[in-house]
């Protein structure tokens, strides 16, 4: 079976809205990305038809993703296939499922970095979710994740000590205090700096005047 890319649309597909969009390159871009630029293509250009889809598919897939098709499918013929199976195909390749109890584990170890900020530290747990299937939960899950990995005490505390807390709450109020401990630490760190300052004009001065209560007294 031949894997040359396809120049032509499936028999009986006509282009009538040719969307214009790179092929897939398995080393540059992530399958799932792809195909999300895929399918807003369809929905720019009002491309409803199974088979045009597929065809559109066959054509912007590339010529390794189409060998990779045509041996997961052989001895079926590619063409003659549903846009959502050739999908599944694909994803079977490019994106396994990940197993959920590993994605949990991972989910479970993870905890803020130094340096993280907190809404940085949220943004990396919702990221991580993703294939755990929390379902309902999901909320619940990130809430106790974020409050249970979180670096600051005091944040800590204060959340522990919140009744009703949600994910978004706890972020909310961590990153108030977060904000609140910056400004203290900056004001910390320019108070030194003004009062050493304030010392040595206050010590110039005081040699200022020694030296002109010596130049009196020798006159």
């Amino acid at each position: 079976m031949s894997r040359d890319r396809p120049d032509t649309p499936s028999p009986g597909v006509t282009f009538a809205n040719p969307i214009r969009m790179d092929f897939f390159e398995p080393n540059q871009q992530p399958l799932l990305r792809w195909l999300q630029r895929l399918e807003w293509a369809f929905r720019v250009f009002q491309i409803t038809e199974d088979k045009a889809k597929a065809a559109y598919l066959l054509h912007f897939i590339g010529v390794e993703a189409f060998g990779i098709l045509c041996d997961l499918l052989y001895p079926g013929d590619p063409y003659a296939q549903s846009y959502g199976l050739l999908v599944d195909k694909l994803k079977e390749f490019y994106a396994p499922e990940p197993l959920e109890i590993a994605e949990i584990y991972i989910f479970r170890k993870r905890m803020q970095q130094p340096d993280e900020s907190t809404q940085e530290y949220m943004a990396a747990l919702q990221e991580l979710s993703l294939h755990c299937k929390f379902g309902d939960y999901l909320q619940t899950e990130l809430r106790n994740q974020f409050v249970f990995g979180l670096r600051n005490q005091r944040i800590q505390s204060r959340l522990l000590e919140t009744a009703n807390l949600t994910s978004d709450s706890a972020l909310q109020i961590a990153c108030v205090i977060e904000l609140a401990e910056k400004g203290v630490n900056k004001l910390k760190e320019e108070v030194p700096e003004a009062a050493v300052s304030g010392q040595e004009q206050s010590t110039k001065k005081k040699l200022k005047t020694e030296e002109m209560t010596e130049k009196n007294t020798l006159l």
